[in-house]
């Protein structure tokens, strides 16, 4: 059971630290920020990049 709830709370908190690097990715756009920039700051990838990008020029 302890397996468990370890594996759930690893799991909780890989969740966690995406929606956390995603938030601050758009953070960064808003500011200017180039993508290669952004990128080492967050450590996620380009294509991931792009996405957001697009989501946030999509809602502008």
């Amino acid at each position: 059971m302890c397996k468990l709830v370890e594996d759930y709370a690893n799991m909780r908190a890989a969740e966690e630290a995406q929606k956390t690097a995603k938030e601050t990715a758009r953070r960064a756009f808003a500011m200017g920020l180039p993508i290669e920039s952004i990128e080492q700051l967050v450590s996620l990838s380009i294509e991931r990049l792009n996405t957001i990008s697009q989501e946030i020029h999509s809602t502008q």
